[in-house]
């Protein structure tokens, strides 16, 4: 057990010092069956990649995550008519679907808590609330 813990505090003291190459050998010398929280938040840590999202012609104003965090929905906050919602897939970056409605930018998006609805919120004094089931194209 005095080992499993050694192990977590250098791989947290490794990571904490930006060598995440050396966390995950360490890690992995962990017995199976002694891996709880703090293994699985490290492990997390390893591989936070970064998604950039790029939507050419316009800028993004505003963006949430489903509750399941498999979609990311943003709005356009650069004047054209008609705005649009764009829904990404969060692990792949690939924009699936694309929400047409609102005549000004928008300033706000949020999935319900079930993530069966999409809600949107615009400078055109609106509110929009999509189906967001199926989320697909």
């Amino acid at each position: 057990m005095a080992d499993y813990f050694r192990r977590i505090a250098l791989a947290r003291a490794e990571w904490r010092d930006g060598n995440v190459g050396r966390v995950e050998p360490l890690l992995e010398g962990c017995p199976k069956a002694m891996r709880q929280w703090e293994w699985h938040y490290l492990k997390r840590l390893c591989h936070q990649d970064i998604l950039t999202l790029r939507r050419d012609s316009f800028g993004l104003t505003c963006v949430a995550f489903s509750p399941d965090g498999k979609w990311i929905a943003a709005g356009e906050g650069v004047s054209r008519s008609p705005a649009e919602v764009a829904i990404w897939d969060a692990e792949t970056g690939e924009i699936i679907r694309t929400l047409v409605g609102h005549t000004l930018p928008l300033t706000s998006v949020a999935f319900s808590p079930d993530g069966r609805r999409l809600v949107s919120g615009s400078e055109d004094c609106t509110v929009r609330i999509w189906d967001a089931t199926p989320m697909g194209p």
